[in-house]
């Protein structure tokens, strides 16, 4: 089986485009997902549409929880949109109740089982949603590490593709799809042989000049998100 592993769509809905375009072309059967398709960027609802006719297994992440919670508090709502732009907010806005229900109700994390291999998918880490990982990180330190029993971890939130081993175990993040960190401007994903158990870690071009113009459109004073598309 072939698995595409992604996440951190961040509202992008040219990256994910562009990297589901690819995992057809790769004969992809199913996705894990490891969160935080909304925040940053204003496309959810697209994001949504695209991957709705796959076969997939997603997880909740820290933005997600930030939904959960703006949708409670106005006020807390405005503080996350001058910081993190206006997806939230335009999610709020435009998605279905059914579609917002499905957003806050995903689970932070999924156990599986895939060719006799252990998997545990999540966002931050199996113990917390908005732990961060890096590629440089000390494993050792990771007390939860230990008491797991997945040899694989699939996780998000650094938006930096990496591989660790650590005592058997590895932990495998894709990269982001929508908002690149580690200097390489491109929509960033793995693609997970089952049967061969191995990973390629792939990079797809898409039109960011197009997130570009709506983020000055929409969130001219937000620099930041102007600047991690291009950097």
């Amino acid at each position: 089986m072939k698995i595409a592993v992604l996440g951190d769509v961040h509202g992008n809905h040219l990256a994910l485009e562009a990297v589901l375009s690819s995992a057809v072309r790769q004969n992809v059967d199913r996705l894990l997902v490891t969160g935080d398709l909304v925040g940053y960027y204003p496309f959810v609802r697209e994001v949504l549409e695209l991957l709705d006719p796959w076969d997939r297994q997603v997880v909740k992440g820290n933005h997600e929880v930030m939904l959960q919670h703006a949708l409670l508090d106005l006020a807390y709502l405005e503080r996350i949109t001058k910081k993190y732009g206006s997806s939230i907010k335009i999610a709020i806005e435009t998605l279905t109740k059914k579609q917002l229900d499905e957003l806050v109700n995903m689970p932070k994390v999924i156990e599986l089982e895939l060719n006799d291999m252990l998997i545990t998918l999540c966002h931050g880490s199996p113990v917390d949603v908005d732990e961060y990982i890096y590629p440089d990180s000390d494993l050792s330190k990771l007390s939860w590490l230990n008491d797991i029993e997945s040899q694989l971890i699939f996780c998000g939130h650094t938006h930096y593709p990496m591989l660790l081993e650590w005592n058997g175990k590895e932990i495998l993040n894709p990269g982001s799809v929508g908002q690149s960190r580690n200097g390489v401007a491109k929509a960033h994903w793995v693609l997970f042989d089952t049967e061969e158990k191995t990973f390629n870690f792939m990079v797809e071009d898409y039109d960011f000049i197009t997130i570009l113009n709506a983020v000055r459109a929409i969130d001219p004073t937000n620099l930041y998100l102007q600047k991690v598309l291009t950097r």
